[in-house]
């Protein structure tokens, strides 16, 4: 009868009740979680969370491997979770990786630890393969391996005090795969002796959208029959009569054309008369002196250092976006001029209409007036056509922009890689720029940082202690 009265009882009963709700709840949720789990490995369904979506491919990446029809493997010489795991910058590689799979059927992932498996680094002996490395093989015999300074790289301020590291895993694998169906390199000559400024910096970003390059000096040598662009970066000596005499040559090309030149200057570069009177040909005019952006809204630190507009044309088709501004410190004041006969020049750039140039020569008093303001080019293409083939010459009027491929912010990446590959005749060809891993620090002060201290340490945990304890004395006396 005890045991009769006891499954009777209110508080057996209520207890029981709430004890298998609550276990029926807790199945569901696991069942739940399991189920969901599947999901997000069957379909990637994920959510990228970070500010640059480090974990995400580019729209253009996602076009690009729609149409890719040549079957690849993507091999990772490591463990998947050893890999997946070793650092954070890894993992970020990894989703890259798996979602290049995820978005085309040809192209498989397998991963290959080389300490366990020492041959198959035998299958492919012209490449050294550590462990680590990626190794991407198409099933017609072209393979390109990508290490880890292939993956990841790391970008100094000017003064070295700071850093980033940016991920180029993107760009590398979507340049193994177009040299695996067999899209040239675009072979870039880079003119020294001329203190010129120093371009390694950024070269890897342009080696991973399949340029390559090489230094070559005019006063000793001459232009390799084999490439397809020269590149002038700020030159602080000017160039000899025979020098120029090459250079025309080289775009002439025996009269078959296809060959470009490209050109960045500085407000630091003094006069270059030999150079300037080439660039006039072409239709470039520029002065000594600096460009000065007078409207507040438009500058980044000072008014030498001014955001400017990309222009909708051929040569920026191929961006994202143009409506993004650029940054282009220093700029050398740069118009479209007259050009010699059949050449037609096209403004890439511009900066607003509210800037006015300090000439070289200007004494410790100039200062600028409403009277002088006006816009002028940031970047002009000139373009030469002869039946199917042209040469161009490309003119930036700041090499200081360079210093910004990688900022999120402005456009500078997408710009300088899609007219470069404009320039360069590569056509359906995508620019993929690198992304920030460094984590960005969140920016308060003192006194907010004591409120939060306050809020979360103090208030919250004793407004919870003091509702449980209201819940439990009001439960204690029912």
């Amino acid at each position: 009868m005890k045991i009769k009265k006891l499954f009777q009882n209110k508080k057996f009963k209520h207890g029981s009740l709430a004890t298998a709700i609550t276990a029926i709840f807790i199945a569901i949720i696991v069942v739940v979680n399991i189920v969901v789990a599947l999901l997000i490995d069957r379909f990637d369904w994920k959510i990228d969370l970070t500010a640059n979506q480090i974990y995400q491919v580019t729209d253009q990446t996602e076009e690009y491997l729609k149409n890719y029809n040549e079957k690849v493997t993507i091999y990772v010489l490591e463990e998947e979770e050893a890999f997946k795991t070793y650092s954070d910058l890894y993992t970020q590689a990894y989703y890259i990786i798996e979602k290049f799979a995820s978005l085309n059927s040809n192209i498989t992932t397998e991963y290959i630890n080389l300490t366990e498996h020492p041959d198959f680094a035998t299958n492919y002996p012209d490449v050294e393969l550590v462990n680590g490395d990626l190794l991407l093989v198409g099933e017609n015999g072209r393979y390109q391996a990508l290490t880890g300074d292939d993956l990841f790289t790391q970008s100094y301020s000017d003064d070295y005090q700071t850093s980033e590291v940016l991920s180029m895993a993107e760009q590398s694998i979507d340049s193994a795969l177009a040299y695996i169906v067999g899209e040239d390199p675009v072979n870039v000559a880079m003119i020294s002796g001329h203190e010129e400024i120093d371009l390694s910096s950024i070269q890897d970003v342009f080696e991973k959208s399949n340029y390559n390059f090489n230094s070559v000096s005019l006063l000793t040598g001459t232009i390799p029959d084999d490439t397809d662009m020269v590149l002038i970066a700020c030159p602080s000596v000017d160039y000899t009569v025979d020098e120029i005499a090459k250079l025309d040559a080289f775009l002439d090309n025996n009269g078959q054309l296809g060959k470009t030149v490209t050109y960045f200057g500085s407000a630091s570069q003094g006069t270059l008369p030999n150079l300037e009177a080439f660039l006039s040909k072409w239709g470039i005019q520029v002065q000594d002196g600096a460009i000065h952006e007078l409207d507040s809204n438009m500058i980044y630190q000072n008014s030498l250092t001014p955001f400017t507009t990309v222009n909708a044309n051929d040569y920026t088709s191929n961006m994202p976006n143009t409506s993004t501004n650029i940054l282009t410190p220093y700029l050398k004041p740069m118009q479209e001029g007259k050009a010699d006969s059949g050449i037609t020049v096209t403004t890439l750039a511009t900066t607003g209409e509210t800037c006015v140039r300090q000439p070289a020569d200007a004494d410790a008093n100039w200062q600028p007036t409403n009277d002088e303001l006006q816009s002028y080019a940031v970047a002009l293409a000139a373009k030469k056509t002869s039946g199917e083939n042209s040469s161009q010459v490309v003119a930036y009027a700041s090499v200081d922009m360079l210093a910004f491929l990688s900022e999120p912010v402005v456009n500078n990446g997408d710009f300088v890689l899609a007219t470069f590959n404009a320039a360069a005749n590569r056509e359906n060809t995508i620019q993929i720029t690198p992304k920030s891993l460094t984590a960005s620090t969140l920016g308060i002060s003192s006194f907010q940082g004591w409120l939060l201290l306050i809020l979360f340490v103090i208030i919250v945990p004793v407004a919870v202690l003091i509702t449980g304890l209201a819940v439990w004395m009001r439960r204690r006396h029912r």
